[in-house]
């Protein structure tokens, strides 16, 4: 699909602070700092569209104000469930921790000058607009300096800081977005499915002798949340191989992008345990696993929509608190929650009603929570986009 498009990526103030080159492969990476103000950015590059992750940083909200005075379509388009509710229970402890790294991290030092010129890209931009718009950006500025994302949403509640149309996986997903961006009854909304995802929905999954576990990681550990750290991450690893190799059946695990690889150095030791690095490896192991093990990920989504899985969802982290956060994914019947191994254990000596009792529900799951799953999300995702449809 990127083919089709001339795109630019702007997510950071400068060059420092990329940690990969990946985007090469689909376009060109703007900075921040690179701009005077967001008339400046989109004089510049003339975009027939913006596409928006999320709208939450001074700047996006600036650049977002200013598409619409631009009469420039805006689109928020999803790349994972954001449940902010979920979120919550964890946000202060997130928040210490990143202004500990922030003052503890000599490069974050180094990138003052550029994060200043960042600043006054949003300055800038308010100073240039007409009152309506800069009047708004400085409401925003007060509250967001003061408040989290989610009090930040409740107190501006207003149209300037949303995209024109929301670009949606499915009605269930949407929903988390209603709920904190306090969208109105009828807000404009695509859903195309997970385009992520097309690449796995385009397989055929036809192997019935698949009897291998894939466990679907997270990087809690490297993000100090729900009570994960190095050392029980690395514990919590062993255990698994050692559950694995009881039941007789190889292990296969992929880890989350931000996972620390460090974390997996003694399972590369094990000739029963593969580490998934690329994704013609990944669609062998879901040819080859019947079981599906994971923490609070999308994507165990996809692969609770084959049908040939068994899919569990691991709520054992190290702490406990009330709210669960795959319990959404739970709900829906096509995956089970698993609190401890003597309950993972006791599950595995029933997995035949288990699959059975999943499989009549994967359907109406894939309906709420995945629109389609089809392969062909990416294509309708390229027809909106070409069509303009936010007018």
């Amino acid at each position: 699909m990127h083919k089709d498009f001339n795109i630019y990526f702007l997510e950071f103030t400068s060059k420092r602070e990329i940690k990969t080159t990946y985007y090469r492969e689909y376009g060109k990476v703007l900075f921040w700092s690179d701009f005077n103000n967001a008339f400046h950015l989109l004089d510049n590059i003339k975009p027939s569209t913006v596409l928006f992750y999320f709208i939450e940083t001074y700047n996006h909200v600036a650049l977002n104000v200013t598409c619409k005075y631009k009469s420039i379509p805006t689109f928020h388009l999803e790349h994972g469930i954001r449940n902010y509710e979920m979120l919550r229970v964890n946000i202060n402890s997130i928040i210490n921790q990143k202004r500990l790294n922030l003052f503890n991290n000599l490069s974050k030092i180094k990138n003052l000058k550029s994060r200043i010129k960042g600043r006054k890209f949003f300055q800038r931009t308010v100073n240039e607009l007409p009152i309506e718009y800069s009047e708004f950006l400085k409401e925003y500025f007060r509250v967001r300096s003061t408040n989290s994302i989610f009090d930040t949403f409740k107190k501006v509640n207003n149209k300037l800081r949303l995209a024109d149309v929301y670009i949606s996986f499915s009605s269930k997903i949407f929903e988390f977005h209603q709920k904190s961006d306090h969208l109105s009854e009828g807000y404009p909304v695509r859903f195309i499915g997970i385009p992520s995802f097309d690449f796995i929905a385009k397989e055929k999954f036809i192997n019935r002798d698949a009897n291998d576990i894939l466990f679907i990681d997270n990087a809690f550990e490297s993000q100090n949340i729900f009570g994960w750290d190095m050392d029980n991450k690395i514990k919590f690893l062993s255990q698994l191989e050692n559950f694995a190799k009881k039941n007789n059946r190889k292990l296969w695990v992929k880890p989350h992008p931000y996972s620390i690889k460090s974390v997996y150095n003694n399972l590369k030791k094990n000739e029963n345990v593969y580490i998934i690095e690329n994704e013609q490896d990944f669609l062998k192991s879901i040819h080859q696993s019947k079981v599906i093990i994971g923490y609070f990920s999308t994507l165990l989504m996809p692969l609770m929509a084959l049908q040939h899985t068994i899919c569990f969802s691991l709520e054992m982290h190290p702490e406990i608190f009330e709210n669960k956060p795959s319990m959404f994914l739970v709900e829906t019947r096509a995956i089970n929650k698993v609190e401890s191994w003597l309950e993972l254990e006791e599950a595995f000596t029933r997995l035949d009603d288990i699959y059975l009792r999943q499989l009549i529900n994967k359907d109406l799951f894939v309906d709420q929570w995945m629109y389609k799953f089809d392969g062909k999300s990416s294509d309708r995702l390229k027809k909106i986009l070409l069509e303009n449809e936010a007018y």
